[in-house]
């Protein structure tokens, strides 16, 4: 047997390809549905990342191939071998799937698109945005990872990305992570909240989001698929919250002076800690996956009462 033949999304969008690779196969399925059922006139008005082919992170191309030289809603499967010699316009590999053919164009239809199918339009739900009165100084919707700053802090396998205003953090490697950093303002307010929505989590180890400032470190520790933890000045035990994985949850760490206190969706998990005194890499945000796994995270923020 193949490398190729091993590989269960190389026989379609099956009941194993989703097992093994849950976060590719409902993204290519969701890319697939959209290019079958959407006219050409709104085809041209769907966010950019929908105009290409759906490909696996980390595909080898032939030389001189690249991710744009495939038609759009072609569907390149993990483990796709490329025969030497293939370029562009060549018929698909064993294991990749061709564009589905698209609704036909209606002459004299609008160019507008209904407002549910708008640019930007999510493919995933957003989650409950912060609360309201908060002052929000920085905040990051992810429809990119250019418009705030951030740098791809992944390695060994990981893999950083926005598609369609989520951030998707995977690994593959167990001693690697997918992740991001940026350098913000290390003076915050003697009160300010961490805000961050993350609505899906397959495996991984360890998901963190940190913030530090020019006094404190802040930082959220996920432990899928039940423990969430804190870094805290003096060490507190993770707290067993339920399964999460597969749940959208917005978690705040609320911080007042010295001390923090983490929300599960507004219900008090770790109250009044002491954060970690740290002046180390003030200014920096992290944010990151950790061991092989995915995740999907809707937006963070930085709040003031």
């Amino acid at each position: 047997m193949t490398a190729l033949e091993r590989q269960p999304c190389a026989r379609g969008l099956t009941s194993e390809c989703f097992r093994r690779y849950p976060q590719w196969a409902k993204q290519a399925l969701a890319t697939r549905l959209l290019h079958a059922i959407t006219p050409k006139q709104l085809t041209k008005r769907l966010p950019p990342s929908l105009n290409k082919a759906f490909i696996v992170p980390g595909m080898s191309f032939p030389p001189g191939v690249g991710a744009g030289d495939f038609p759009p809603g072609a569907i390149i499967t993990p483990g796709t071998v490329f025969p030497p010699g293939w370029t562009a316009g060549d018929p698909l590999p064993p294991g990749a799937t061709s564009p589905p053919t698209t609704a036909p164009e209606t002459p004299g239809a609008s160019v507008v698109p209904p407002s549910y199918l708008g640019p930007g339009a999510p493919i995933y739900p957003k989650a409950n945005p912060p609360p309201s009165g908060a002052v929000v100084w920085f905040g990051e919707p992810f429809d990119d990872l250019d418009t705030n700053s951030w740098t791809d802090e992944s390695f060994l396998g990981g893999t950083a990305e926005c598609i369609l205003g989520i951030l998707h953090l995977d690994c593959e490697g167990a001693d690697g992570q997918g992740a991001i950093q940026r350098i913000e303002s290390g003076t915050y307010p003697e009160n300010w909240s961490m805000i961050t929505a993350i609505n899906y989590v397959s495996g991984t180890d360890e998901l963190r989001a940190e913030c530090r400032t020019s006094t404190y470190r802040v930082r959220l520790i996920l432990e899928p698929p039940d423990s969430v933890d804190v870094l805290a000045r003096i060490s507190v035990p993770s707290v067993n919250v339920g399964n999460y994985l597969g749940t959208e949850v917005v978690w705040r760490i609320t911080c007042t002076g010295s001390t923090g206190t983490l929300y599960m969706n507004d219900v008090a998990i770790i109250e009044d800690f002491e954060l970690f005194t740290s002046s180390s890499g003030a200014g920096e945000i992290n944010l990151s996956c950790r061991g092989p796994g995915a995740s999907l995270w809707d937006y963070f923020n930085l709040t003031a009462p």
